[in-house]
């Protein structure tokens, strides 16, 4: 059994959390409008987003 894998920039992991902000919200563009973070955890964070 393997691992799921998936592109990842190096730089990814390091980049500051508007950054990350930045590139869900282009990424999600053309579908949703990210409104505010609801909560962030260890492995997740969770945004309102209005379809």
């Amino acid at each position: 059994m393997g691992f799921w894998r998936f592109p990842v920039h190096p730089l990814m992991f390091n980049a500051p959390m508007t950054e990350h902000l930045d590139r869900l919200k282009a990424a999600l563009a053309d579908r949703y409008t990210i409104q505010r973070e609801l909560g962030a955890g260890g492995m997740a964070t969770v945004y309102l987003a209005r379809h």
